[in-house]
């Protein structure tokens, strides 16, 4: 007798060896068209997870956001679809990404007014937010917590520069 995992679905390998991710999993994941996903074999079973190259380089992208808090004494963060990557405040490391970060990374809200973060909402007037474009694709953001009106978005988007050069030549 065979018995079924539970959530799970069976779908058949076309010619080309491709297979359809069910929309159930794929709105669960937040994957979306033109997303990339690694595929890799463990304990005898094919897994795919999202992949974010952001990810990879996280512990650059920490230190990197530690010496501009040192400089600037605001907060920052950045984050994929998923979660958050990459903080100078380590509570928010590997939260996940709101749903208003995931909609503004896939590009369905050109701004966002409120953010909630850690049970607590901020106002646009205390954050600035930018995009992280690689590959030719929003694959995250970068976000600078304002303090004491100490706004440093010139600063935030010259980062923004630094990290999407970065990562565009891995």
């Amino acid at each position: 007798m065979i018995t079924l995992k539970i959530n799970s679905n069976i779908r058949k390998i076309d010619e080309l060896g491709r297979i359809v991710i069910p929309r159930d999993i794929r709105k669960k994941m937040h994957i979306l068209e033109n997303d990339s996903l690694e595929i890799y074999i463990e304990d005898n079973a094919i897994k795919m997870e999202k992949y974010s190259i952001i990810t990879d380089y996280r512990a650059t992208l920490d230190s990197l956001l530690d010496m501009t808090h040192r400089i600037t004494g605001n907060n920052y963060i950045i984050a994929d679809k998923i979660q958050i990557i990459a903080s100078n405040n380590k509570d928010y490391i590997d939260t996940p990404s709101s749903q208003e970060i995931v909609n503004f990374i896939s590009n369905k809200e050109p701004a966002i007014d409120l953010l909630q973060l850690h049970d607590k909402a901020y106002t646009s007037s205390e954050f600035n937010i930018l995009p992280l474009n690689i590959d030719s694709i929003n694959q995250g953001v970068i976000i600078e917590f304002k303090r004491n009106g100490n706004d440093n978005l010139n600063l935030v988007k010259l980062l923004k520069n630094i990290i999407e050069k970065y990562l565009n030549n891995y």
